[in-house]
């Protein structure tokens, strides 16, 4: 994602996060009849912003709620 886009977009200072929940699709391909079938997933995906030189005190902070 496009940093500047996202801030600027959201309004927020640093630090900030922005997360995101959909549907991943793939082709499995089924060995019997040489065919492909559609097989979908949810998927989540999460960004963090920090200021540079923080991220290890923030690593810490988020690996101590997980």
């Amino acid at each position: 994602m496009n940093f500047l886009n996202v801030q600027s977009a959201s309004r927020q200072k640093i630090p900030f996060g922005i997360a995101q929940i959909g549907k991943a699709f793939r082709n499995e391909i089924i060995q019997k009849t040489s065919s492909s079938a559609p097989v979908s997933s949810e998927q989540m995906e999460m960004q963090f912003f920090v200021k540079p030189g923080s991220d290890v005190e923030w690593f810490e902070y988020w690996r101590r709620r997980g």
